[in-house]
C-alpha cells in the first residue's frame, strides 16, 4: 500500500492520496470480487441439485420423469 508522504513545498501530496484512494479501491473491488466468485459456486451447486440423479446427455422425457418421481416422492 502506498504511504503518504509529507513535502514541505506541498507538491506531490494530492497525487499521494489519490493513490492511496486507489488501492484501497482496488483491495475492495478484488474482495468484492472473491465474494461474487464464491455466491456464483454455491448458486450453481444450489440450482442443479434436484438434476443430480440424472445422466450427462438426459432428453426432456428423462428430466420430466426424474422431477415428477422427486416429487411423488416427497408428498
Amino acid at each position: 500500500m502506498s504511504k503518504l508522504t509529507h513535502h514541505t513545498d506541498g507538491a506531490g501530496d494530492e497525487t499521494n492520496k489519490e493513490s492511496h484512494e486507489n488501492d484501497k479501491k482496488t483491495e475492495l473491488d478484488a474482495e468484492a470480487d472473491s465474494t461474487d466468485e464464491d455466491a456464483d459456486a454455491d448458486a450453481e451447486t444450489d440450482d442443479t441439485e434436484h438434476l443430480a440423479g440424472l445422466s450427462d446427455g438426459a432428453g426432456c422425457t428423462e428430466v420430466w420423469e426424474h422431477l415428477s418421481a422427486q416429487r411423488e416422492d416427497s408428498l
